[in-house]
């Protein structure tokens, strides 16, 4: 299940990239451990003018979907700012053997937090998030900033709130793109701009479950290309290290 849950924030935070006009896209992905499919990922955006929302849905399949049944929604909505997305609502739900958690995040204008609902099926022992990192951006409004910086030789860090902890991101891009061969459904991907992408607590760890950054654990990897939508990199394959292996996300299909 961490293997799952940490290739999923990672492509949560590859997603779409912003946009100023009106403007509908699907991807979906297949992760993959040790060469078998364990689960799939699907983004959702939508924008117009003046708001987005981006919406993902997660899920295990396979031998780990017996073991670890897992499946997750989730949505960030707001408005089209600048640097980047500004939510004003972050919602969400995922469902495991020990039951169904929920979580809500609503924020004000500033970009402060006006309303946290976190509903779990057991008490969670957690560490406090100071006031000052109860704050904008969401992880899925970071995800769509990121995306936004990810140029070559790029340097990219922000802290999201998603209503029970602050994780820090930090996104690091090649100096230049490089020569790939990775072959999609009708598409060719001939150039790739590599990244990495690491991210920590700072605020709200679980006092039950190490969730701090391994020292131990290399950035994952991520490449973004041009080739698939015109004008703009998007995420075409990532690989993380995890305490099972390395588990690696490939893009299926994109609809615009």
């Amino acid at each position: 299940m961490p293997a799952v849950a940490l290739i999923c924030c990672l492509l949560a935070l590859l997603g779409p990239s912003g946009a100023t006009a009106a403007e509908r896209l699907e991807a979906a992905y297949e992760l993959l451990w040790g060469g078998l499919e364990i689960g799939r990922f699907e983004t959702r955006l939508r924008t117009d003018e003046a708001t987005y929302r981006l919406a993902y849905g997660a899920r295990t399949t396979s031998f780990l979907a017996w073991l670890f049944p897992f499946n997750a929604l989730g949505a960030s909505e707001g408005v089209i700012g600048d640097p980047g997305p500004v939510p004003t609502r972050y919602t969400g739900e995922s469902r495991r053997r020990a039951g169904l958690s929920t979580w809500t995040v609503e924020f004000g204008p500033d970009g402060d937090v006006v309303r946290v609902e976190v509903k779990v099926p057991e008490d969670e022992q957690r560490d406090p998030v100071p006031p000052a990192l109860q704050a904008a951006p969401d992880p899925l409004a970071l995800a769509l900033r990121a995306i936004r910086a990810a140029t070559p030789g790029a340097r990219f860090e922000e802290v999201s709130f998603d209503g029970k902890r602050a994780v820090r991101v930090e996104l690091v891009c090649a100096e230049r793109e490089h020569p790939v061969a990775i072959e999609l459904e009708a598409v060719s991907i001939g150039q790739a701009l590599a990244c990495s992408v690491d991210g920590e607590v700072a605020a709200g760890a679980s006092r039950r479950w190490q969730s701090a950054r391994d020292a131990e654990r290399a950035p994952a990897t991520v490449l973004l290309s041009r080739e698939i939508v015109p004008g703009r990199y998007w995420p075409v394959r990532a690989e993380a290290e995890t305490r099972f292996g390395r588990v690696i996300a490939r893009l299926t299909g994109v609809v615009r």
